[in-house]
């Protein structure tokens, strides 16, 4: 795989998927997703792979997914409700 292609879907990962506690299920979540974008799966393909993945385990599962182009007060807003942590 192509360093660049490698370092758009960690950009990627780290914009709209926010990572979480050591050893919780979205952070399961956020591996999942980026093994399956590497096979060169679709954005909307990948979510939906690694969420299904994650609920052959944890059937309750609801991943933490933000949407495009958040500016750095709705970054700061998710950080101060615990939902963005960075």
């Amino acid at each position: 795989m192509a360093y660049e292609h490698q370092k758009a879907i960690q950009r990627e990962l780290d914009t709209r998927i926010p990572r979480w506690l050591r050893g919780s299920k979205q952070n399961e979540f956020r591996f999942l997703f980026s093994f399956y974008r590497t096979q060169r799966n679709s954005f909307e393909n990948s979510l939906t792979l690694a969420r299904a993945k994650v609920r052959e385990t944890e059937p309750n599962f609801e991943p933490r997914v933000l949407p495009i182009g958040l500016t750095g007060i709705d970054r700061a807003f998710l950080r101060d409700c615990g939902i963005f942590p960075e």
